[in-house]
């Protein structure tokens, strides 16, 4: 668990910089169009697409690091059930032998 909250707080802090800086760049794009200017406002348009796609790109890199924290904890917790089986099949035998 603490592996799987280190996990999401450092994905949380990249995606949370990343849509600060699409916000960042989309205050931009609203003053270059109150300003007017058509190649201030293509540049800017440029930058707000970059940051689009870098939130984009963080947000699938989260969820990809989710899917695969998932499945880690999955067999983590699957492998400590099978032990757990494992485990009282052996007393259940040794309670057999001693029984007989």
């Amino acid at each position: 668990h603490l592996l799987a909250g280190a996990v999401r707080r450092m994905i949380l802090r990249k995606l949370t910089m990343a849509w600060e800086r699409w916000q960042e760049v989309y205050q931009d794009l609203k003053f270059a169009n109150r300003m007017g200017g058509g190649a201030i406002r293509r540049m800017l348009n440029r930058k707000l697409s970059m940051a689009w796609e870098k939130w984009q790109c963080e947000a699938a890199e989260m969820k990809r690091q989710k899917h695969l924290l998932a499945g880690a904890v999955r067999r983590m917790i699957l492998r400590q059930l099978s032990m757990a089986w494992e485990k009282w099949q052996e007393v259940y035998q040794l309670s057999l032998i001693h029984i007989s």
